[in-house]
């Protein structure tokens, strides 16, 4: 049974918010380690600060794995949505834009030369 449009976009957009959501953990816990030397200032037991520092550092290891599995998992509810459209609908407008800017740059570039 295959699923519809509209329960795909709404994965599609679940994903997003939760992709949002972790490259947002990501940046506070790298946020936290450039600030450990001045944690380290206010956290007197050595040991507390390494295991403060481990638990973040694994905090981040874990997001970024996870945001992995997420975009993978985007791209091929991507490809599944997509694979009905036609080739035209597919290609973004501002690559369009970009090869003929390309197009004209060199154009240009000839008839200056």
């Amino acid at each position: 049974m295959p699923i519809g449009k509209e329960v795909l976009l709404k994965r599609v957009e679940y994903l997003r918010d939760v992709q949002r959501s972790l490259e947002g953990a990501i940046k506070e816990g790298v946020a936290i380690v450039i600030a450990s030397p001045i944690i380290n200032l206010f956290v007197r037991y050595t040991e507390m600060f390494i295991v403060i520092a481990t638990v973040i550092g694994a905090s981040i290891v874990y997001a970024v794995y996870s945001l992995f599995k997420i975009q993978k998992e985007i791209r091929r509810v991507w490809e599944e949505l997509m694979k009905e459209d036609p080739i035209y609908e597919r290609i973004p407008p501002i690559a369009v834009f970009g090869v003929l800017a390309l197009v004209a740059s060199i154009i240009a570039l000839l008839l200056t030369w």
